[in-house]
């Protein structure tokens, strides 16, 4: 996506494909370099980053998460990079 472009908001059909991934998806191997959601991100002319972020504000309504006691991310996680 090109920075002219500018942010748009998700679809419905965008959003119930990247639910469908976060579904299908070990929370550790949620990153932007996962294939899957470089993958996903060509698809929706989207960056690796906006559809990580995605993944991750879907995991904070997942409810098995919050039993587990894993809460929101540090930015350097949620975009798999190292400090």
């Amino acid at each position: 996506m090109s920075e002219k472009q500018g942010k748009r908001n998700w679809t419905h059909e965008e959003t119930t494909l990247a639910l469908a991934l976060y579904l299908c998806t070990p929370t550790n191997k949620i990153r932007e370099n996962n294939p899957n959601v470089q993958l996903l991100a060509e698809a929706f002319n989207r960056t690796p980053t906006a559809v990580n972020m995605k993944l991750y504000n879907l995991g904070s309504h997942d409810i098995l998460l919050k039993q587990k006691k894993v809460h929101g991310r540090e930015p350097d996680k949620i975009s798999g990079k190292s400090p």
